[in-house]
């Protein structure tokens, strides 16, 4: 069984390959994201290291202010907790 945060991170790996993301391959996968309840301590776990690309730390730190509404201090206490700059 794939997890929700394996299929994300599928999906972003596959943009990563290519040259550029899509704004609604994007959007699609926030909504995704959202569907799936895709919380802000997944983003944190699957989307705040680094070891990743950029672009996971992107979609964590856009989904987690954007469509989860968590304030921006928070976000950037787990970047910073979690050696994002």
């Amino acid at each position: 069984m794939v997890s929700k945060a394996d299929a994300i991170i599928a999906f972003f790996e596959q943009c990563i390959s290519s040259e550029s993301v899509e704004v609604n391959h994007y959007l699609v996968a926030m909504q995704k994201m959202n569907s799936m309840q895709f919380g802000f301590r997944d983003a944190v776990l699957f989307f705040f290291k680094e070891n990743l690309h950029v672009l996971h730390n992107l979609a964590g730190l856009h989904y987690s202010i954007a469509w989860l509404g968590v304030p921006a201090d928070n976000v950037m206490e787990a970047l910073n907790s979690s050696k994002i700059s």
